[in-house]
Formats: structure tokens, C-alpha cells, sequence
């Protein structure tokens, strides 16, 4: 179940990239955003195609290409809330929004750091589990905003368009 759940994410993020890839033609998505979310997509893909090793195995190159997906999943997620937090900041607006992209990128970063350094205090897959949890409800934010702020500009544009 875990296999399908990475594989279709990947897939859903994805499409989520290719759509930003349209709107950041028209400066209404960030230029970073298609190609982070896109890295984040593949990296949940080979996260499923490649099954991670049991605890107690010796680790096989599956097991090596999943972790390597696991760092780019971290990666692309921290980076991700990291930069939406530097364009908002530049912008002035919505400190709230800010401040969850702030403290989700730290959060996906720590726990993930952590889930490295220290294996053994949790249960193997914990941490990472909570930094995926983190990162994931943060870019269903994220989208939901985008959305809305299109939305917004859509109505105001066609009142415009109407008014003229």
C-alpha cells in the first residue's frame, strides 16, 4: 500500500508541476516552483519503485536508491516551504503564511536530520514519516492558496475586462 501511496503522490506532484510550469510562464507561480515540485514528484516515484531494506538486513541497492529518494524528498519538500517563506517575506504579505512556510521547511529539515543521527531512539521510519506528514499538509496548503489567490485575480481581471 505504501509502494502505490509513494507512486501515486509522485504522479499527482507531478501534474501539480506541470501546471506551475504554466502559470510561472505568467509570473503567477514562482519560477522555482515547477522544477522543486517536479524533483519532489520523481523522488517520491523511486521512493516506491525502490522498497526499503528491513531493519535487520544488510542493505541492498534498492535499499541505497531508497534512501537516496528519501534525501531528495526531504530536500525538495525543506527547500520548497524555505523559498515560498523568501518570496512572501520579499513580498510583505501574508506573515502568517510566511511563518508556516518558515516553520515547516526547519520542521521537514530537523526531523529528517534527526531521523539520521539518531535511528535508533524512535522507531525506524518515524521521524521521516512526521517530516513526509509535515511537508505534505504544507503543499496542500500551499496549492489551496495558489488556487485561491488565482481565483482572486481571475475575478478582478473579468470585473476589469467587464468595466472597460
Amino acid at each position: 500500500m505504501q509502494v502505490a501511496s509513494f507512486i501515486i503522490c509522485g504522479w499527482l506532484l507531478l501534474g501539480f508541476s506541470a501546471a506551475l510550469c504554466q502559470l510561472a510562464e505568467t509570473r503567477a507561480a514562482p519560477a522555482w516552483a515547477p522544477v522543486v515540485f517536479g524533483v519532489m514528484g520523481f523522488g517520491l516515484i523511486a521512493a516506491g519503485a525502490f522498497q526499503i531494506d528491513p531493519t535487520t538486513a544488510r542493505l541492498t541497492l534498492h535499499g541505497e536508491l531508497h534512501y537516496v529518494a528519501s534525501f531528495v524528498i526531504a530536500g525538495s519538500l525543506g527547500l520548497a516551504a524555505l523559498l515560498a517563506w523568501r518570496d512572501l517575506r520579499q513580498l510583505g504579505r501574508n506573515p502568517a503564511m510566511a511563518s508556516y512556510c518558515l516553520a515547516t521547511g526547519f520542521v521537514v529539515v530537523t526531523l529528517f536530520t534527526a531521523s539520521l543521527l539518531a535511528p535508533s531512539v524512535a522507531s525506524p521510519g518515524l521521524l521521516e514519516r512526521l517530516a513526509l506528514l509535515a511537508g505534505s499538509a504544507w503543499v496542500v496548503v500551499y496549492a489551496q492558496r495558489l488556487r485561491r489567490t488565482l481565483s482572486v485575480n481571475r475575478h478582478e481581471f473579468e470585473r476589469n475586462l467587464v468595466a472597460a
